[in-house]
C-alpha cells in the first residue's frame, strides 16, 4: 500500500503540474489534500521562466565574484575541483551560500577520513558494549543487587545503550567534518551543481516578488501574503522595512521573551490562524527523562512493597509494570499543561519569513487569495477523486473530503 500511496502522490503531480514537498506530511484527509493542491496550484506564476537558468545565472555570478574568475570561464561541464580549490573550499562554499541565501550541497568526505571514522567509532563502540554487558552480568547474576539498581539499569543503561552508536557516529562525524571537501558524485561538473541547488532551493529560486518579477503580472498568493505579514511585524514590533525579508529567520525578529503574547496579538491582528509554538528540544528530552527516573523509582517503592505482602517476584513486575502504564497518561497531560508557557520555539515550517509565509498560505487560503482567481476547486476535486480511487484501489463514494488516508482508505 506504501507503494499505491507514492504513485498516487506521483500521479497527482504529475497531472496538475506542481511538486508536493515535506508539508504535505501534516496532510491526513482527503480535503486536506485538495487545499493542499490548491494551495499549490494558486502559487504558481502567470508566466513560468526555467528555474536552472535562474540558478545557473546567480550561481555563476556568486562563484565569480567569490573566487575572482570570469564568468566567461564557468561553463555548463566546467569540472568542479578544478573550479574551486581544495585549499579553502569549504570556506568558498560557505560564502557563497550565504551571499546568495541558498541552501547548497554538503560537501562530502575523502574515502579514508570515512575509514578514519569508522576506526574511531568503533572502539567506541566496542568499549561501549562492553561496559553495558559487564554491567548486565553484575546486576543480573548477583542476587544481592537491589531491586531498585536493577530497574535503573532497565530504564536508564538501556537506553544509553540505545542512543550510544548515534552518539558515537555523530562525535566521530564532528571531528572529520573539517576535513569534508569532495563535492558529491552528482555534483562533479557546475552543471550537476545547478541541478542540486534547483532542487534544494525551488521555492525560493521560484518566488516572484518585486525583483523578480520582470514585468509580469503578480497573480501568486505568496507576495500578498508576505507583504501583509511584513506590515502587521513592523507595526506590532516597530521593525524596518529592511530588516523583514524572505530569508529572515524569525527568531531573530521577535523575542524569545515575550514571544508567546507576541504571537497571539500577531494572530488576532491578521486574523489567520498562525502555527503554534513549539516546546524546546532539551525540555521534551528532559520530561521524558524525568519520567524514566519515575518509572525506576516505582519499581523500586511498590516491588518490594508487593512483594512484603505475600505476592511473588512476578505479580510484584506485574503490578509495577501496570501502575507505570495507567500513570503514562496522566503524567503525560500534567506535563503538557505545565509546560504550554515554555513553548516558545518556532516550528521547521516557520523557520524563516519565507518559510512562515507559505505556511500561512497553505492554513489560510481561503482568507488570502480572492475567490475570482481561484483555479476551479470542483474540477480539480474530481479528477483528484479518480486518481485517488485508481491508485488506492477504493469504491467513489468512499472519497469524501472527510475520509482519511489511512484510517478510512486503507493507506499506510
Amino acid at each position: 500500500m506504501r507503494l499505491e500511496m507514492t504513485e498516487m502522490l506521483m500521479a497527482l503531480e504529475a497531472e496538475f503540474g506542481i511538486e508536493i514537498d515535506d508539508e504535505a506530511n501534516d496532510i491526513r484527509t482527503v480535503g486536506d489534500l485538495h487545499d493542499y493542491i490548491m494551495t499549490r496550484l494558486e502559487l504558481r506564476p502567470a508566466e513560468r521562466f526555467c528555474l536552472s537558468d535562474e540558478a545557473f545565472g546567480k550561481l555563476r555570478q556568486a562563484l565569480a565574484e567569490q573566487l575572482d574568475v570570469r564568468e566567461a570561464d564557468i561553463v555548463a561541464g566546467a569540472k568542479m575541483e578544478d573550479l574551486v580549490p581544495r585549499k579553502g573550499r569549504r570556506a568558498h562554499w560557505r560564502a557563497v551560500s550565504k551571499r546568495l541565501g541558498w541552501r547548497l550541497p554538503e560537501l562530502c568526505r575523502p574515502p579514508y577520513l570515512k575509514v578514519l571514522q569508522w576506526m574511531l567509532c568503533s572502539p567506541l563502540l566496542i568499549c561501549w558494549t562492553a561496559l553495558f554487558l559487564a554491567t548486565a552480568f553484575i546486576l543480573f547474576v548477583y542476587s544481592e543487587v537491589p531491586l531498585i539498581a536493577r530497574c535503573f539499569h532497565v530504564l536508564a543503561v538501556l537506553w544509553l545503550y540505545v542512543t550510544g552508536p548515534w552518539l558515537c557516529y555523530r562525535f566521530t562525524l564532528f571531528l572529520v567534518k573539517p576535513w569534508a571537501n569532495r563535492f558529491p558524485s552528482d555534483c562533479e561538473t557546475f552543471a550537476g551543481v545547478v541541478h542540486a541547488v534547483t532542487r534544494l532551493n525551488r521555492r525560493f529560486i521560484a518566488r516572484q516578488d518585486e525583483s523578480t518579477a520582470r514585468g509580469a503580472p503578480e497573480r501568486c498568493g505568496s507576495p500578498p501574503t508576505f507583504f501583509t505579514l511584513r506590515a502587521a511585524l513592523m507595526d506590532r514590533l516597530g521593525l524596518a522595512k529592511h530588516r523583514v525579508q524572505l530569508d529572515t529567520k524569525m527568531s531573530d525578529l521577535i523575542p524569545r521573551k515575550n514571544r508567546r503574547p507576541l504571537w497571539r496579538e500577531l494572530g488576532e491582528a491578521l486574523d489567520w490562524r498562525l502555527p503554534r509554538l513549539r516546546r524546546p528540544t532539551s525540555l521534551v528530552l528532559s520530561v521524558g527523562l524525568l519520567w524514566l527516573i519515575c518509572g525506576a523509582v516505582t519499581f523500586g517503592i511498590l516491588a518490594p512493597f508487593v512483594q512484603s505482602q505475600g505476592f511473588g517476584t512476578k505479580w510484584a513486575v506485574a503490578g509495577c509494570v501496570a501502575a507505570y502504564a495507567l500513570l503514562t497518561w496522566p503524567y503525560y497531560y500534567l506535563a503538557s499543561r505545565l509546560t504550554t508557557p515554555l513553548a516558545v520555539c518556532f516550528p521547521s515550517g516557520c523557520a524563516t519569513v519565507g518559510k512562515a509565509v507559505m505556511n500561512l498560505l497553505f492554513l489560510n487560503r481561503d482568507k488570502i487569495v480572492p475567490k475570482g482567481q481561484r483555479t476551479s476547486e470542483e474540477k480539480v476535486w474530481w479528477r483528484m477523486k479518480e486518481i485517488i480511487v485508481e491508485r488506492l484501489d477504493v469504491k467513489p463514494h468512499e472519497v469524501t473530503r472527510d475520509a482519511r488516508f489511512f484510517e478510512d482508505l486503507g493507506a499506510s
